[in-house]
This record gives C-alpha cells, sequence and structure tokens, in this order.
C-alpha cells in the first residue's frame, strides 16, 4: 500500500483524524482485507506529526478489530463486513468532512461576552457561599431574598405591581411552563400561538393534549382573527418584543385580550424575553402590569444576562398559585440555590440595573453597526425587521433564492445563519426569512460576517 493522502482540519485531534481516515478507508473497501499499512515511522514522516499520534490513532483501530499487528511484520487490515457496521460510519470522518467550518456565527441567543461583569458576578457567588443557608434545603418557590429582589426591579422596569410570594423561581421557561400545563391541564385543553411565533409552547401541547389554535397577526402587533368565544383556553404571546418579528402589541390589542381572557375564563401566558433591550424608546410596560388576576407572566436571565444562568421565574395568578401550593410544595428547586442568592445580592448592590444600561448601549451600537452594514451590502431585495429592540433583526430577501439556499450558501462562505420558517403554523412567509443574532458578535465579526454573506447572496 500507498502512503496515504491526507490534509487536516482545525477543531479535532489528528489523531482522531487519521483513525476516522483509516476506518473509512477499510468500511468503504479503500483498504481491503489483509493490506499492510505503511510503517509507523513512514506515516509520522509523510503526515508530519508525532509518532506518538500515529500509534493513538493505530492502538485505537486495534482496540475496535479494524487492523492488526503480527510482529515484525507491521499492522495489517482485517476482513470486515460493511453491511454489519455500517451503522458505526454516522462518527466517520465522511460526516465530519460535511460539517461546515463557520468563521462567523450569528447566534440568535448568544450575549457579548467581553462585557460580561465576571469580576462582580465572581464577588456575589463567594458572598453566596458564605452565608449559612447553603447547608439547609430551600424553600420550593425559591430563595425569598432573591424573589424579593425580583419584585422591586419588576415594579420599577416593568411597571408590575407584584410580591416575592407571587413569584416562582425555576432552571427555565420550559420548566414553568411544564408545571403551567400540569396546573390547567384538567380544565384546559387549547393553546392559541401567535402565528409565526415562539416555538416553546408548542413543543409541550403535545404532552398535555393541548390543540395548538394558530392566531395570525398584522406587522403592526394586531390579532389578524377573532379569538374564541368558547371558555378555557390559553393564549401564549410575546407582547413587548413579539417573537420573532420584533413588534410590539399596541395598548388596545392589549385591553382587547385581557377583556377576552375574563369573557372566556382564560389566562394569557406572558413571554417577556429580551424585554430590557429597547434602543428606540424606553421599554414598553408589561402586559401583566394591566392584570396580574389572567396573566401569567414569564421572565429570565437568560437573553439578558448568561444563557447558562439557569434561573426563569414566573408570576402566578392567585387563582393558579393556590394550586401551584397544594402540587408543588412538597417538590424540591430545581435552580442552584447558590446562584440565586448570588443573582439577589447582584440586583441588591445595583449591578444588574448597572448592567442592562451598559448592554443596552453595547447592543444598539451594534444593531446599528449590523443594519448599516446590511443596507450597504445589500442596496435592495433586503428588508430588516426588528431593528427597533431585541438581540436579532429578521432580513426578508427577494434575491429569487430559496431560504435553505440561503443559508447553505452563506455556510459555503463560513457564515451560520438561520431559518425563520420554522416559527410559522399554518401561515408561510412569502419571501424567505432568515434570523441573525449579534448579541455573541464583536463589532469586527459583525462587519465580516456581512461582508462574506455580501459574497454568498448577490
Amino acid at each position: 500500500m500507498r502512503s496515504l493522502e491526507f490534509q487536516f482540519i482545525k477543531g479535532t485531534p489528528k489523531y482522531q483524524q487519521i483513525y476516522f481516515y483509516i476506518k473509512d478507508l477499510i468500511l468503504n473497501k479503500s483498504l481491503n482485507a489483509n493490506t499492510k499499512l505503511p510503517s509507523i515511522r513512514q506515516l509520522s514522516n509523510d503526515l508530519r506529526v508525532s509518532r506518538s499520534t500515529i500509534v493513538s490513532s493505530f492502538n485505537q483501530l486495534l482496540a475496535e478489530g479494524y487492523i492488526r499487528s503480527e510482529g515484525r511484520k507491521g499492522y495489517f487490515v482485517n476482513p470486515v463486513k460493511k453491511k454489519q457496521i455500517q451503522w458505526k460510519t454516522s462518527n466517520s470522518i465522511i460526516i465530519r468532512k460535511q460539517i461546515p467550518i463557520y468563521k462567523i456565527k450569528f447566534q440568535p441567543t448568544a450575549v457579548d461576552q467581553e462585557s460580561f461583569p465576571l469580576a462582580k458576578w465572581r464577588q456575589c457567588t463567594n458572598l453566596a457561599m458564605e452565608q449559612p443557608f447553603i447547608y439547609s434545603k430551600d424553600h420550593y418557590q425559591g430563595d425569598p431574598f432573591l424573589r424579593q429582589q425580583l419584585s422591586f426591579y419588576l415594579l420599577k422596569s416593568r411597571k408590575i405591581d407584584t410580591n416575592a410570594h407571587s413569584i416562582i423561581i425555576g432552571s427555565s421557561k420550559q420548566e414553568l411552563f411544564m408545571k403551567i400545563g400540569l396546573l390547567v391541564k384538567n380544565d384546559f385543553h387549547t393553546i392559541i400561538c401567535e402565528d409565526p411565533g415562539s416555538e416553546t409552547a408548542r413543543r409541550f401541547s403535545s404532552l398535555f393534549d393541548f390543540d395548538i389554535l394558530p392566531m395570525p397577526f398584522s406587522s403592526k402587533g394586531t390579532l389578524l382573527k377573532q379569538l374564541p368565544e368558547t371558555n378555557h383556553h390559553i393564549f401564549y404571546t410575546t407582547p413587548s418584543h413579539q417573537f420573532p418579528t420584533g413588534v410590539t402589541m399596541p395598548i388596545y390589542e392589549r385591553q382587547r385580550l385581557i377583556e377576552w381572557a375574563y369573557h372566556t375564563d382564560s389566562f394569557i401566558i406572558e413571554d417577556d424575553h429580551d424585554s430590557e433591550f429597547r434602543y428606540s424608546q424606553q421599554p414598553i410596560p408589561a402586559l401583566a402590569s394591566q392584570d396580574l388576576n389572567r396573566v401569567i407572566y414569564l421572565g429570565s436571565f437568560a437573553e439578558s444576562f448568561l444563557p447558562t444562568l439557569k434561573i426563569s421565574y414566573m408570576i402566578l395568578p392567585q387563582k393558579l398559585l393556590k394550586a401551584y401550593h397544594h402540587s408543588f410544595s412538597n417538590m424540591e428547586q430545581t435552580t442552584s440555590s447558590i446562584h440565586q442568592r448570588a443573582m439577589a445580592i447582584f440586583m441588591e448592590n445595583g449591578f444588574w440595573e448597572s448592567h442592562i444600561r451598559r448592554m443596552k448601549s453595547i447592543y444598539k451600537r451594534k444593531m446599528e453597526i449590523l443594519t448599516t452594514a446590511i443596507q450597504q451590502a445589500f442596496s435592495d431585495g433586503i428588508e430588516i425587521l426588528g431593528k427597533e429592540s431585541g438581540l436579532y433583526v429578521l432580513l426578508r430577501i427577494r434575491n429569487g433564492y430559496t431560504e435553505q439556499q440561503l443559508i447553505q450558501r452563506a455556510a459555503e462562505n463560513g457564515v451560520k445563519v438561520y431559518a425563520a420558517s420554522r416559527f410559522f403554523i399554518k401561515r408561510k412567509p412569502k419571501y424567505p426569512l432568515i434570523q441573525l443574532g449579534f448579541g455573541g458578535n464583536t463589532e469586527e465579526e459583525i462587519l465580516k460576517g456581512i461582508e462574506l454573506l455580501q459574497k454568498a447572496w448577490n
């Protein structure tokens, strides 16, 4: 056998790449049974890697039985039936070669890493670790100190007049949503979702046998379909920064929604994601600020602080709060008590509001850089949606490419973008919609990414 021809890719250990490459040659019969492999010295010289790298690759192939060692003769390929182990090729180098290597990722859920207040957060975490409460069982609703700080903050920033007793802490919105589902599953059977809208409610509807009723709305945030007149529905909405379009539900639509909830004995779930980051005006008061008897409020620190910090929260109406105490008072709290107390200390010391003010300024500048770069790169054919708030924009693209073609061409040029078609239920966008997040990108990465997209899409 001649020496192997091989080119390394970044991001994967070299010994693994050699192992996968030889394994793939064996499985695809490019290396027949009993073929002698090049010596360790020869491969080391040809591939310009250390001998230990080749040894590690060969040892793995030996352990799995793809090759055998015959004393001083060298290494030989074992007879392998391709059909018997075809399933094992899912991790082979063939698949790895097909995975794009992205230079820029416009992730909608990423936040700015360079501006994260690491020193202050570490200080608050250390203070939390010094407190004796960490050695005892925590409250099933969450840390009372954090719930108190949240009640202060929500009144000031979202105009919600609530108290610590009505707030419940959870590890994620998904967990809280599941608890809501368990509380209402016996009396409620329909979830009304915005179309397009967040996938959160739809993901859990099947668990509780909820029917999905899509509710289309206009670019001005007004509902385009008559609300049902029957009783007992759950309306899931993102009124302050509609996901994914970024529009805001006007006051008259909010009032109409609350009146409907009273009339039909229904509840509204308000998902208030990234509401802090509004760039052209002050943040819009939450829907829950108008009513707490029919509105279930959901919030999280994932969008505005740290995605890996598993702290979310909700405010339950009194009717559901009583049922929550009955059903979950014996359940353990799922969120880290240390992180909860650290966040409470962080908020008490004013670090949280300072962080939000700073990040709003940073994200506003990034939004301006992104939108300006898009407008300069694409003179026509692309419309920017949702640039007034949030950590992403939607691009409505009229250049003849399909959504999948746009994503593929972007990937071929090293840029990861995201499809927005998955947010639609029954309605379909007339033109392709692409979601671009910018929170986790530097200004240089934003400019470079748009430059690459211009090359890919023009």
